[in-house]
């Protein structure tokens, strides 16, 4: 079987590791490592492309290489390039690539153009989300406030929440809290609702 040859790498990527260079965001499986071109990231009405390379292969140590090779690239289309590269010619590891987009308002934004934390205040509510969480706490007379926030694990809703109100911002300020929720609901972001105290 032929060996790629080895090399000292300074930028390997590990299992479970996601990394960015330029604007390329590359995940590492256990045999397959995922790419994503982060330009439409977070972008309404835009596609995302991605692609993915893996194999059934058992050989580690050469997929360290290829995925470590791959991840140098700060240009999508030349990681792509390089990707097709290996698959023509290292048939010994029976390599697979698949392409496809996403909706850039699905992908979260590259972390160098980043999440910044933002905070909209009316008459009737205090709005806060940054790459962590959101809440939206209602204002009226007495001590009680209701704050949604999101359910569950979070991320996907974050990412939606936050893509969505920088989209909106313009409308939000005008919204009551009520109108907000229903907004919410209507764009298919998941909110928990609960009551606290000031």
């Amino acid at each position: 079987m032929k060996k790629l040859a080895h090399f000292i790498f300074s930028k390997k990527i590990t299992i479970g590791q996601t990394i960015e260079h330029g604007l390329v965001r590359y995940h590492r499986y256990v045999d397959s490592l995922h790419a994503q071109d982060l330009t439409n990231a977070g972008k309404k009405g835009k596609l995302v492309n991605q692609f993915s390379i893996s194999s059934y292969n058992d050989d580690h140590d050469q997929f360290d290489f290829i995925f470590s090779k791959i991840t140098e690239n700060t240009s999508f289309d030349h990681a792509l390039t390089q990707a097709k590269f290996f698959i023509n010619h290292e048939k010994n590891l029976d390599l697979r690539l698949y392409e496809s987009q996403a909706k850039g308002i699905h992908v979260n934004p590259s972390e160098a153009s980043g999440f910044k934390k933002i905070k909209i205040e009316n008459a009737h509510f205090t709005l806060t989300a940054d790459s962590q969480t959101f809440s939206i706490r209602e204002k009226h007379p007495g001590t009680e406030a209701i704050i949604p926030t999101v359910y569950g694990k979070q991320r996907t809703a974050i990412k939606l929440f936050y893509n969505w109100v920088l989209e909106n911002e313009t409308k939000i300020q005008t919204m009551t809290f009520e109108q907000l929720k229903l907004a919410l609901h209507h764009s298919n972001i998941d909110t928990h609702t609960y009551n606290t105290m000031d």
